[in-house]
């Protein structure tokens, strides 16, 4: 009868970047034995336990050999592109076919990991997972926009979108080691944290709430509280997916509008043309995969807003008037925009380098149309026009906002 053999053996005092050289090649294979090689770059072996179980002449059946790897002040660089996790103190454990690293502690990016697992259950068809306890800034998800292999699509969003403060997250990562392509799901409550747009210099202070990313479909946010302009604001960030892939990022923004807070942020004296405070819905697209070039929507029923213009445009507080504004963002030579004011005004315009180019201003007259030309072109159809009281109210000083 053939016996069988039971080794234990055990080493201290190793360097992690040699541990890969003990893991044995039939049950790890190719992926994952070139995966510990690259991954494990840094840090010290404490101590590390091996035993062989199999029979002692050998055979088909080679036997288990399981190791247990107890890790210091670790990196594992787990995929390139990818920011690394460094100063990980870790047990590994490879019992036959599955590898398992449980971490204490460790940093990725900025964030501080704690409860870290990584996971490939099966060394055959090596999957990697890794989940973790993040706490974190919430610029470490613009800089994973900007500079892991995301940013191909995801830049422009990063660039567009300012995510910064602190939250509590968790983190899940998966991928195949014979493919790289890898899933990556963020799952953060955010305590007063901020979220911007700073090309429009528009900033969301005191913003709580649940926050989500997944490398397939964007950023997602049902709900969250923030402030505006010392004014309450509701935010809500939907990715769409498409084929499988991020296709656009959608920001919306529920919140009430003071024309002196309207006029310190533009700039322009906007109580010379209106008075009170009104709810707004801004909403924003921004391409991922999509092509294009960003959007911007405003709309308002203007309810709480006095309109100083005089007749026919003119309006009391109370009285809800239908206000639509669009245009494109980002960099192009020209933008178009319109604006619809009620049932009788639109205004079709084109900026070039942030100015004013050339627009079409009409009144009673239907249809949306942009000029050609540059200029002010303006078509109106009025009943009846009190022509002094406009040349009048033409002639006033107009003053920039401090």
């Amino acid at each position: 009868a053939s016996g069988r053999l039971e080794l234990l053996a055990g080493l201290r005092k190793g360097k992690v970047a040699s541990a890969y050289r003990y893991v044995p090649w039939p049950s790890a294979g190719d992926h994952t034995l070139a995966w510990l090689q690259k991954s494990l770059v840094a840090g010290d072996i404490e101590q590390a336990t091996f035993l062989h179980t199999g029979p002692l002449r050998g055979g088909p059946d080679g036997g288990r050999l399981d190791m247990q790897f107890k890790l210091k002040n670790t990196t594992l660089d787990y995929l390139p592109g990818w920011p690394a996790l460094s100063g990980l103190d870790a047990v590994v454990d490879i019992s036959g076919h599955a590898l398992k690293v449980r971490g204490e502690r460790g940093q990725i990016m900025s964030a501080q990991a704690r409860q870290l697992v990584a996971d490939i259950p099966d060394l055959s068809h090596a999957v990697l997972s890794i989940d973790a306890d993040l706490a974190i800034d919430l610029a470490d998800v613009d800089k994973l926009l900007s500079e892991s292999p995301l940013r191909a699509h995801a830049a422009s969003v990063a660039q567009r979108l300012e995510l910064s403060g602190p939250a509590q997250a968790h983190l899940a990562l998966s991928v195949p080691l014979a493919t790289g392509n890898t899933d990556v799901r963020v799952d953060a409550q955010l305590k007063n944290a901020l979220v911007a747009l700073p090309d429009e210099d528009l900033r969301f202070e005191q913003v709580n709430g649940a926050l989500s990313f997944d490398s397939h479909s964007g950023l997602d946010a049902k709900a969250l509280q923030a402030r505006l302009w010392q004014q309450p604001a509701a935010i809500q960030l939907q990715g769409d997916r498409r084929g499988g892939h991020w296709w656009q990022q959608k920001v919306q923004v529920q919140t009430r509008v003071n024309m002196s807070a309207l006029s310190r942020w533009s700039g322009v004296d906007v109580q010379r043309y209106a008075r009170g405070q009104a709810p707004v819905t801004v909403a924003v697209n921004l391409p991922v995969a999509a092509p294009g070039l960003s959007t911007l929507q405003v709309s308002s029923d203007l309810q709480g807003t006095q309109i100083l213009l005089p007749a026919p445009l003119g309006k009391n507080a109370d009285t809800a008037l239908a206000l639509r504004y669009q245009t494109t963002l980002g960099n192009s030579m020209e933008h178009k925009a319109s604006a619809l004011l009620g049932n009788d005004l639109r205004i079709g315009m084109v900026t070039r380098a942030g100015r004013m180019h050339r627009a079409l201003v009409r009144y009673g007259v239907p249809g949306l149309a942009w000029p050609a030309q540059a200029g002010l072109v303006a078509e109106l159809r009025v009943p009846k026009l009190n022509v002094g009281t406009w040349q009048a109210f033409l002639e006033r000083p107009i003053s920039v906002a401090q």
